[in-house]
């Protein structure tokens, strides 16, 4: 399962230390190699600026400006691209007119994240790029919508059906990528694209203008829109989720959401009722409420209401489960019975939850156990030194003993 089933947000971790009697730490050992061309990508659908760019270990890139995006270890693909704004005139910043990354980005290998490498990732629609506008793996890992017309072309294309539907997800388009017709048009426009004159930028310019769903940016949002992109470029953001536009959510996804924020209070009703040390029980509570505030933050931003009482299906439903584990005393069954629980509902959680929202959430909680597991390392480090210290002062000791009774033999 994803990251976000055991961080929506911490309850299934939380529950795990009640019941299993203790908690379980992984550190990752691996070397951070010397920083090169290698690890740097370039994001365009336009160049996107100010993006929360990820790799499948959720290391995240600096952002270099121009859409170029540098990571601090060797890649992990694949790729995935959150948030940012288009430089639609490519002026290096962002300006009234120019468009908010709503789409999520991705790139299986290679160092162009384009809406075509997105597309790319599901090998089907791969070989369908090659077969029919003649874009191989390299081209797909090399070019961009500014140096390739077929990208371009293919690009504009898929952006304009996402944005007139609303989507995010590149998935819910395939089976109109396929469609004779849609082929047909691409390389029509390949051809318009070859023979009309105007410079990739002026032609993104139209196809922004002829969007009228598309999510422009107005005067007043501009300085506050470089300012975050000043932050993000110094590494100074504050919070994670400012990388999540304004997303449409339905009323199913509102509903997830608020299941979620209930989920915390879950965690803590079982919390009250576990026999467990105070130390374990501040710990799990304060991990718990945590991820209680950053879903009320959430909610509070998408104008969602903040459940105070669970529907009556999830009341019954918890109180068949706390029956049955205060009925067990066996901790093995008690954790079985609350992950199989936790797993059913998170997975409706996360099938609901619009993609941009998974990424940025399992990031942010990615780095939150990181900084975790590296205090607690520290703690281990310092408890292995006193020992170390403590062992040879005892080897010092002996080593003297030993010396006095030879010292006295002779």
């Amino acid at each position: 399962m994803k990251l976000l089933n055991k961080t929506l947000i911490s309850t299934a971790a939380a529950l795990t230390v009640l019941f299993s009697g203790c908690g379980e730490t992984t550190t990752d050992n691996s070397a951070s190699s010397i920083v090169a061309d290698d690890n740097i990508v370039t994001v365009e659908r336009g160049p996107i600026l100010g993006a929360l760019v990820l790799d499948a270990k959720k290391n995240k890139a600096k952002d270099l400006g121009d859409g170029r995006y540098e990571f601090n270890t060797s890649i992990d693909y694949p790729i995935e691209v959150v948030g940012g704004y288009i430089d639609v005139n490519r002026n290096g910043s962002i300006d009234s007119g120019e468009v908010k990354n709503t789409v999520v980005l991705k790139a299986g290998s290679g160092k162009s994240v384009t809406l075509v490498s997105t597309l790319a990732t599901d090998t089907e629609m791969r070989v369908m790029m090659e077969e029919n506008f003649g874009l191989t793996l390299k081209d797909i890992e090399t070019k961009l919508p500014s140096n390739n017309t077929e990208v371009e072309a293919l690009s504009n294309e898929i952006y304009a059906m996402m944005i007139d539907q609303g989507i995010e997800d590149i998935e819910k388009i395939k089976l109109k990528l396929k469609e004779e017709g849609t082929v047909l048009e691409i390389k029509t426009k390949i051809t318009e694209y070859e023979e009309d004159g105007r410079t990739v930028g002026e032609r993104e310019e139209a196809l922004i203008e002829s969007l009228l769903n598309a999510p422009v940016i107005s005067d007043l949002e501009v300085e506050e829109i470089e300012l975050k992109l000043q932050e993000r470029h110094d590494g100074r953001e504050n919070d994670i989720l400012e990388y999540l536009h304004d997303i449409n959510l339905s009323a199913e996804q509102e509903v997830a959401l608020q299941n979620a924020y209930l989920l915390q209070d879950v965690a803590l009703d079982f919390l009250n009722d576990a026999d467990i040390d105070a130390e374990t029980k501040a710990e799990v509570e304060q991990k718990t409420l945590e991820a209680k505030e950053k879903l009320e933050a959430l909610l509070t931003r998408y104008e969602i209401a903040i459940p105070t009482e669970m529907t009556a299906e999830m009341t019954a439903a918890v109180a068949t489960l706390k029956a049955a584990i205060l009925a067990s005393s066996d901790r093995t069954e008690i954790r079985t019975m609350i992950e199989n629980y936790l797993k059913t509902q998170f997975e409706a959680v996360i099938e609901s939850m619009p993609e941009s929202l998974r990424i940025t959430f399992d990031h942010e909680m990615e780095m939150k156990m990181e900084m975790e597991n590296e205090m607690e390392n520290a703690d281990d480090s310092d408890d292995s030194d006193d020992s170390d210290d403590e062992m040879n002062t005892t080897m010092e000791m002996e080593v003297e003993m030993e010396m006095t009774m030879l010292n006295g033999a002779s």
